[in-house]
């Protein structure tokens, strides 16, 4: 195993900075040392021996920092598209009105990408005369460079082109045949633009046209199947929906979808399936375990304890620091800390690794728990590190055209309600299509009785008592298909962590 990032422990790429947890900022020399790793890997691709993707440009193109401005300002005459493309790109975040200019020239760079790059950075810049270059690049464009330039027309609210938009995006909701080619963008700047710049009445004749051609939909030959246009009209709803709803068209979305769900349903020839119905019902024999439910997140603290519980964040020590390393010697995540029921005063902080698959297991060289107060060592070596490799979220600015996803560092406090559990979880007999409904804290708690995914699961030898659950991905980080962690203690005061997913 290579280096790994001491913020966030992720393994570090060729590159600098660490992309997973890095929020844009950059100097100058780090452009300069950027566009070099860029050079250096386009000689490698160029050599049959070394076929690697180019590197530096990912993050050469989410520079977010008014003092790297002057040396992305030479790179936009850079010999190779991908460093001219990403340097225009964070130009956008980077720059000012004075780029303009160099960026209206771009839009006639002979590679598109470099093209592409440009007109999102100039959106960002916006102004009158960064519009009027946009308006007056269309003549000549193919479809989707026009839509392109669609949407960033329609995000610094210039309507000039707003009858060809309208009769675009109606055109490519009702193609019969979608390109398997840039299905992801083909098109869809021109339905945005649409979307942002008419009325409801405009998005109400979007939904009419793309359910005219579901409607339309001619059966397959063979009569086995939906039949291609109604699929199509289907998949491309799910991100049209989407939209409706970004830009306010709420009610249009669900009739949308209905409508859709109805025209599916009857060219498959099957009447609705039973959709299975939560229901409230308690589990037999009653509630006689105590439990906390963790019943919130919060950005700040919730309450005045010095050492609370909460994700992510750094370790507030109760004795001295025993961070748990990796099979590499790297320290591991830190994910949270969590009181312990009937143990006044004492945590368990949870780690992680992301260098090894094993993090499931229990007891494996994958994570660890520490338990303090407690003379129960970790199960793994352990550092004396007061702080070390934490959680990481991305942040979107609704402000900006270009989304650059910065990243920041994730702390979540959580707020805990006394509640109880089943000593088992059975329950009675229920009505056909129907099932319990979750509980408030059956699944996010400290203490209580464990609601296995996957079945029965504890540490291997004798000892072991539950401490705690929660959801992965509610708590900050997704192992895998809706992971749910589980935590015990044993009576010799070691922790373990496992976790199972859908």
């Amino acid at each position: 195993m290579g280096e790994v990032c001491q913020r966030c422990g992720f393994p570090l790429p060729d590159e600098s900075p660490c992309a997973n947890c890095w929020d844009g900022t950059a100097s100058a020399d780090l452009v300069r040392e950027l566009v070099a790793a860029s050079e250096r890997a386009a000689e490698r691709v160029s050599s049959p021996r070394d076929p690697r993707p180019p590197l530096g440009t990912p993050v050469l193109s989410k520079i977010d920092a008014p003092e790297a401005a002057p040396a992305l300002r030479d790179a936009l005459r850079h010999q190779l598209a991908t460093v001219r493309g990403a340097a225009a790109r964070s130009l956008g975040f980077s720059g000012d009105a004075r780029d303009a200019g160099a960026l209206i020239s771009l839009l006639s760079d002979e590679h598109p990408e470099v093209r592409s790059r440009a007109r999102g950075a100039l959106a960002e810049l916006g102004g009158q005369t960064v519009a009027d270059a946009l308006f007056d690049s269309i003549p000549g464009l193919d479809i989707d460079e026009r839509s392109e330039v669609q949407a960033a027309l329609a995000w610094l609210g210039d309507s000039r082109d707003l009858e060809t938009t309208r009769h675009a995006a109606h055109a490519w909701l009702a193609e019969r045949q979608l390109p398997k080619r840039r299905l992801a963008h083909h098109g869809w700047g021109a339905v945005y633009a649409v979307l942002c710049l008419g009325d409801h009445r405009d998005a109400e004749k979007l939904v009419e046209t793309l359910l005219a051609r579901g409607r339309s939909a001619k059966p397959r030959e063979h009569g086995r199947g939906m039949p291609p246009d109604l699929y199509n009209a289907q998949s491309v709803s799910y991100r049209f929906n989407r939209m409706l709803k970004e830009r306010g068209f709420s009610d249009l979305a669900e009739r949308c979808e209905q409508s859709l769900r109805e025209l599916v349903v009857r060219s498959l020839g099957t009447g609705p399936r039973p959709v299975p119905v939560p229901v409230d019902v308690e589990p037999v024999g009653g509630r006689s375990i105590p439990r906390l439910a963790m019943s919130a997140l919060s950005e700040s603290p919730v309450s005045p304890d010095g050492r609370p519980a909460k994700f992510g964040g750094q370790p507030d020590w109760l004795q001295a620091p025993a961070w748990p390393l990796s099979p590499s010697d790297h320290p591991m995540i830190f994910l949270g800390q969590l009181p312990l029921l009937g143990h006044d005063n004492r945590l368990a902080y949870i780690f992680f690794s992301n260098e090894v698959d094993e993090t499931w297991e229990p007891l494996s060289v994958g994570n660890a728990v520490v338990v303090q107060p407690g003379d129960g060592a970790a199960h793994v070596p352990t550092a004396p590190l007061e702080v070390g490799p934490q959680l990481f979220e991305i942040v979107h600015d609704p402000h900006r055209y270009q989304q650059v996803g910065k990243m920041r560092p994730y702390e979540r406090y959580i707020s805990l309600e006394p509640g109880a559990d089943p000593l088992e979880w059975k329950w009675p007999e229920l009505a056909p299509n129907t099932y319990p409904a979750n509980g408030h804290g059956d699944w996010n708690k400290i203490g209580g009785t464990p609601a296995y995914l996957q079945g029965h699961d504890v540490p291997p030898g004798p000892g072991w008592k539950f401490a705690f659950q929660f959801t992965a991905g509610w708590a900050g980080h997704e192992f895998a298909d809706g992971a749910e962690c589980y935590g015990f203690v044993n009576e010799d005061g070691r922790g373990a962590f496992l976790w199972q997913c859908h």
